[in-house]
């Protein structure tokens, strides 16, 4: 039985994921095979099925870390209506989508459904926790919910573009724009 909680298991996950990254970043996705994975973290075939099931099941994994650094990025970021916070916010999920090529194709993809999915559940439950650090009640809070829903929708859909366009506009350009898209949209619920 393999004891998940032993810190070589997640060392052993964290390679692999890397591993996926970096042959992302050279290769077709469903071009990438376990056994090119396996060969670049030094592991046998065997330690990545003890790990996933197969394939479709590694993807969901780097889909997951991939939720969870993205909500990491967020959770750093106070939604106030402070020009340069959104700025450096929205600049470093650019900078993210940039240096991550598996996000760059799988937001891309027409396939990003499930994924696109696992985002939203994320961004839903990140404006949870917004609201349950703000003085707003009752009807203000849903009218900000709704307003930081409608706000996450856009950001989805502008860096869906970036993907789209392979990154090629600048972070600092495309972070202006959801910055100013962001708080013009926002500002009669931020209260500036």
């Amino acid at each position: 039985m393999i004891n998940s909680t032993d810190p070589r298991y997640d060392r052993t996950e964290s390679d692999l994921l890397d591993a996926f990254k970096i042959l992302a970043g050279q290769k077709a996705l469903n071009k990438i095979s376990v056994s090119e994975i396996t060969k670049l973290t030094g592991v046998t075939r065997s330690t990545f099925y003890n790990h996933y099931e197969d394939m479709p099941a590694f993807i969901n994994a780097m889909e997951d870390r991939i939720i969870d650094e993205i909500f990491q990025i967020m959770n750093s970021f106070k939604p106030e209506g402070n020009l340069e916070i959104c700025h450096q916010f929205f600049r470093s999920l650019c900078e993210y989508m940039k240096a991550n090529r598996f996000l760059m194709i799988i937001i891309a993809t027409p396939e990003a459904y499930d994924f696109v999915e696992k985002a939203l559940t994320m961004f839903h439950r990140y404006v949870r926790l917004i609201l349950e650090k703000s003085s707003k009640t009752g009807l203000a809070q849903e009218k900000y919910s709704y307003a930081v829903a409608y706000a996450i929708g856009g950001v989805v859909g502008i860096l869906h573009k970036f993907a789209v366009d392979n990154c090629q506009e600048s972070s600092d350009k495309v972070s202006a724009f959801l910055t100013e898209a962001f708080l013009d949209g926002m500002r009669p619920y931020l209260g500036v």
